[in-house]
């Protein structure tokens, strides 16, 4: 075995002698990339697993917004037989799973019932309450044919079942299709609006009671409306009047009405989606935060 010459010993004493300081770095910092290696790579490992949590849970809210969706009647002309009336409805969820609905069936054949609500809080729980809000009050108006009895005994039973607090506001009525009358509760819901026949749409400030969930045996004021031919109703959520632009201003309801009046010859389909992108519009770029769900009713014949 040839020996090492003393050159390139003498070499390697002066370099570690020397170049002490500059090993060391190269040694502290292969130690760190080593380090800094096996943290992304957790990161890495980490950021997987979120991710397929991620998309599990974006599955399961897609479901239940289909779900939700699926439950509300979509299907228009809503009753083709019946030529007295139209209703239009649509509701586009703030997230995947939103806390509105709206609903609208006969009774008999001479009434029919139209609803708009909204649920506090959004996602998941206010979908579940608001499924068993909408169960609740269709029983109740196949039951009690008063809508502040209809009112009286949804409010107490979601006062039992209401577990987290939650409440539901909601307009209610009961339209007698041979007279034209409206008999209305409104629990703490937006304001209707109503255009007269070739007039123009106007806010109806109507009474007020408490909302559905708040308070056991609370009593519910009912008021009578009457509506002639050629006359519209138009319900709302707060999705729509608390819809927040880019400066942070309420897109409000004298802008809602303002809306209205301008595709007021519009067929009621063309006037939600031209809503709808009046809306989008004024937010641009920030996120819708409400649930934008609205209901037309218009009167053909009495």
């Amino acid at each position: 075995m040839s020996q090492v010459p003393d050159e390139f010993l003498s070499f390697i004493k002066n370099m570690s002698i020397n170049q002490a300081p500059v090993l060391i770095a190269i040694i502290i910092c292969g130690i760190a990339c080593i380090l800094i290696s096996k943290k992304c790579h957790e990161m890495v490992v980490e950021q997987d697993i979120i991710s397929t949590k991620n998309a599990s849970v974006k599955t399961e809210l897609d479901l239940a917004s289909k779900i939700q969706l699926d439950m509300l009647p979509s299907e228009f002309p809503a009753f083709p037989d019946r030529k007295e009336f139209d209703i239009y409805a649509s509701m586009l969820p703030a997230k995947e799973v939103g806390g509105d609905f709206y609903d609208y069936y006969l009774i008999d054949s001479d009434h029919l019932v139209l609803t708009i609500a909204d649920v506090s809080d959004k996602v998941v729980p206010s979908a579940l309450f608001m499924s068993m809000s909408r169960t609740i009050l269709k029983l109740n108006a196949e039951t009690y044919h008063s809508p502040k009895e209809i009112m009286k005994y949804s409010n107490n039973l979601l006062c039992d079942e209401s577990k987290d607090r939650m409440f539901v506001t909601a307009w209610l009525v009961i339209y007698e299709i041979s007279t034209g009358t409206l008999t209305c509760v409104n629990a703490g819901h937006e304001y209707p609006i109503i255009m007269r026949n070739n007039g123009e749409y106007e806010i109806y400030k109507d009474k007020h009671s408490f909302v559905l969930g708040g308070l056991r045996d609370v009593p519910f004021k009912e008021y009578t409306l009457k509506l002639n031919i050629g006359d519209e109703l138009f319900l709302y959520t707060d999705g729509v009047a608390e819809a927040t632009g880019e400066n942070d201003e309420l897109f409000g309801l004298d802008r809602t009405v303002s809306t209205l009046n301008k595709y007021k010859n519009c067929n009621q389909k063309e006037l939600h989606k031209n809503i709808e992108q009046t809306l989008l519009d004024y937010t641009g770029n920030n996120n819708q935060f409400y649930d934008i769900t609205m209901l037309s009713f218009k009167v053909k014949s009495i």
